[in-house]
């Protein structure tokens, strides 16, 4: 590994701003800015796609990324992937939380847990991959929503 920076060069004037990220540190979900450009680096992988990242207020958690253009292309690959596992995922979990609380909720932590409703889906049985994560998932955020304690 080079111990010593390496220039870089951001080329072109399009840069695609992203809405809704996240830093994640320590247990916490920052807020963050993100945005994605083309970079030209005078590294091994001299085409990159450039990630800025920001958590406004913050220097600590400022950081800008490069990626390979073939690794970018690899990720491009796996999120067509990603998104019919997340159809099903979503697919799954509605069709569970319909059946325990009488209807979709969209922010399982925010929502307020019963004792009832935990032991529901506790008692489910899954039968295929998905229901066991989404079963997880719920347990999870079951968890974490009764030690906030909704003060």
């Amino acid at each position: 590994m080079n111990d010593s920076p390496t220039p870089v060069t951001f080329t072109g004037d399009e840069r695609i701003e992203l809405d809704g990220c996240y830093v994640f540190r320590d247990g916490l979900a920052h807020r963050a800015k993100l945005s994605v450009a083309s970079a030209v680096s005078y590294t091994a992988a001299p085409h990159l796609v450039y990630f800025d990242i920001a958590v406004p207020g913050s220097k600590k958690m400022t950081l800008g990324l490069g990626i390979p253009y073939d690794q970018a292309t690899k990720i491009c690959r796996h999120i067509g992937d990603w998104d019919c596992y997340l159809l099903d995922y979503d697919d799954c979990k509605n069709q569970l939380s319909r059946s325990v609380f009488e209807g979709a909720i969209v922010d399982t932590i925010a929502h307020e847990w019963t004792a009832d409703e935990v032991y529901q889906i506790s008692d489910f049985v899954p039968t295929t991959e998905i229901e066991a994560e989404v079963q997880k998932d719920l347990l999870k955020a079951a968890k974490l929503s009764l030690e906030t304690d909704h003060v």
